[in-house]
């Protein structure tokens, strides 16, 4: 993929994904994996965009994803969402924006994200 279709991608897919997942409630469990991925995705082109995953970034989006990484109703979401807080604190140009609007390191780096990450790395080899 080139960087100029990812970067036209994540302007296109982003804000999209971000108002998906700022919209999940715990009834939404039938969408778990359709939510897993909503993440993943969220997760690529943020860090292959980073100015645009900023622009995506809200405290509705946070505290949904907070929900989601903690709701062991979802299984394969809750594992995806924590890596992507995890992420998002990984990024420090992120990062900024997050403490910008007021958010702090405790969301986005705990034990229920620090399980989500090692696990991913684990299952992908690294």
């Amino acid at each position: 993929m080139s960087m100029m279709f990812l970067s036209t991608t994540a302007k296109e897919i982003l804000p999209n994904v971000s108002a998906v997942l700022s919209a999940v409630t715990p009834n939404m469990v039938k969408s778990d994996s359709t939510i897993a991925t909503a993440c993943r995705v969220m997760n690529t082109l943020m860090l292959a965009e980073p100015d645009t995953g900023k622009k995506s970034i809200n405290t509705k989006l946070v505290d949904s994803l907070s929900m989601l990484s903690s709701n062991v109703l979802f299984d394969t979401a809750r594992k995806s969402a924590g890596v992507l807080l995890w992420s998002m604190w990984g990024q420090k140009d992120i990062q900024y924006v997050l403490k910008k609007q007021g958010m702090n390191k405790d969301t986005f780096i705990n034990a229920i994200t620090a399980s989500a990450y090692e696990e991913a790395t684990r299952m992908n080899g690294h």
